[in-house]
C-alpha cells in the first residue's frame, strides 16, 4: 500500500467524519472517496447515492470497476443498523443489480472476482423489503442459484408467495437439507404445522446418500493426488524445486491442489473414522446412522424448534409453540436460538424453562 494512502486512511479513521448527503454524485466522486468511505459515519443518503450510481452505470459503456462499486457499497452499508428505511426505488435498484450479478452474471471478471461480487450483492440484499412480484421472481428462479434460494428462504417478512412456494416444494430433494427454513414458511400460515416424522427420516437418508457420494468422490481425488505425488512428481521436479523453511521442514513446489472434502452442515451429529487411510475427514456413517435413530426424538424436536424460531411469528407466539419441544438436553440449541433472535423476552422465557 502506498505510504500516502496508508496515512490518509489512518487520518480518516481517526476523524470519523459524518459525510454530506452529496458526497457521491458521480463516478469521479466514488474514485476519490472509495478508499476512505468505510471510515465515515453512516449516512443513508450516501448509500442511496452509491446504489443509484452503480445501477445507472452498470450497463453503460463508461469504463468503470463494477466489482469495486459493489464491494465498497457493501462495506459501507454494513454500518447501517437497519435497512427498513431504504426507499422503494433504491430497493428495486438493489434487486435489479442482484439479478444482473447472480442470475445473468453480467460481469467480465475472473472467477474469483465474480464470486466475491456475488457475495457482496447478496449481503446488500439482506434485509431489503421486496415487492410481491420480486418475491415471486425469487420463487420462480430458486433452483438457479444458492444465493437466490438463500434470499428466498431467509426473507425477513411474511409472504403468501413464499409460503405457497414452500408448500409446493416441501417434498422436493433440494428441500431436504433446508428443512427447518422451508418448514418455517408453512408455520407462518399454519402455526400448528408439524413436520411428518417420515419426512425427517427421508431427509436423513437422502443427506447420508449425498454425503456418501461426496466422500467417494473425495477418495478418488485423493487416490489420484497421491499417485501424482508419488509417480509423476519425481519426473517433473528436481531437488532445486524444494527448500527448507525456518522450522526445518522441506517445502516442495506445488504441482497440484490437494483435494478437500466439503460436506454441508447437517442437523444430525457427525462422527469421524479414526483409522481411515484418507485422514481425519471421513465420516463414520454407521455410527452417524445409529446415533440418529437412537436419538430420533432429540433430532426431531431440535428440527421443529429451529423451524419455529426461523418463522416470522411474534416472540410471544414462538415461545408458546417452542414449549412443546423443549428439554434440558436441547438447552444449548434453545440458547443458540435466543442469540439468533436477539430477544430479551425470549431469554426470560428460556430462563423460566431451564431454571
Amino acid at each position: 500500500m502506498p505510504i500516502k494512502l496508508e496515512i490518509n486512511r489512518a487520518i480518516a479513521e481517526i476523524e470519523n467524519n459524518y459525510p454530506p448527503d452529496n458526497l457521491i454524485s458521480c463516478y469521479q466522486d466514488f474514485l476519490k472517496h472509495r478508499d476512505f468511505i468505510h471510515y465515515y459515519q453512516y449516512n443513508e443518503s450516501v448509500v442511496i447515492s452509491l446504489i443509484n450510481l452503480t445501477f445507472n452505470l452498470w450497463n453503460s459503456k463508461e469504463r468503470i470497476s463494477k466489482a469495486s462499486l459493489v464491494a465498497v457499497t457493501k462495506r459501507y452499508f454494513k454500518k447501517a443498523e437497519t435497512k427498513a428505511n431504504i426507499p422503494s426505488q433504491t430497493a428495486t435498484q438493489i434487486f435489479s443489480l442482484f439479478k444482473e450479478i447472480v442470475f445473468y452474471e453480467n460481469l467480465k471478471l475472473s472467477h474469483e472476482s465474480v464470486d466475491r461480487t456475488k457475495k457482496a450483492i447478496n449481503s446488500i440484499m439482506i434485509g431489503i423489503e421486496l415487492k410481491e412480484k420480486e418475491l415471486q421472481w425469487l420463487c420462480n428462479h430458486s433452483s438457479e442459484s444458492d444465493y437466490i434460494l438463500n434470499r428466498l428462504l431467509r426473507y425477513h417478512q411474511k409472504s403468501n408467495a413464499i409460503s405457497n412456494w414452500a408448500k409446493h416444494n416441501f417434498e422436493k430433494d433440494f428441500a431436504r437439507s433446508r428443512r427447518s427454513e422451508i418448514a418455517s414458511w408453512i408455520i407462518d400460515e399454519n402455526p400448528d404445522f408439524e413436520i411428518d416424522k417420515k419426512t425427517v427420516e427421508y431427509d436423513f437418508a437422502y443427506q447420508i446418500l449425498e454425503d456418501k457420494k461426496l466422500v467417494e468422490k473425495y477418495k478418488n481425488e485423493m487416490d489420484s493426488y497421491r499417485f501424482v505425488e508419488k509417480e509423476i512428481r519425481p519426473l517433473i521436479t528436481s531437488e532445486d524445486d524444494s527448500f527448507i523453511d525456518d522450522n526445518g521442514f522441506e517445502i516442495q513446489r506445488k504441482i497440484q491442489e490437494k483435494p478437500i472434502l466439503n460436506r454441508p452442515r447437517r442437523h444430525f451429529s457427525d462422527y469421524i473414522k479414526m483409522n481411515s487411510k484418507y485422514g481425519m475427514d471421513i465420516p463414520d456413517f454407521k455410527h452417524i446412522e445409529k446415533d440418529f435413530y437412537e436419538k430420533f426424538t432429540y433430532y426431531y424436536n431440535k428440527l421443529m424448534a429451529w423451524s419455529i424460531a426461523q418463522s416470522r411469528l411474534s416472540i410471544d407466539k414462538k415461545t408458546v409453540l417452542l414449549k412443546k419441544y423443549y428439554s434440558n438436553e436441547l438447552y444449548p440449541s434453545f440458547f443458540t436460538i435466543g442469540k439468533r433472535l436477539k430477544s430479551v423476552e425470549y431469554f426470560n422465557w428460556l430462563k423460566q424453562m431451564a431454571c
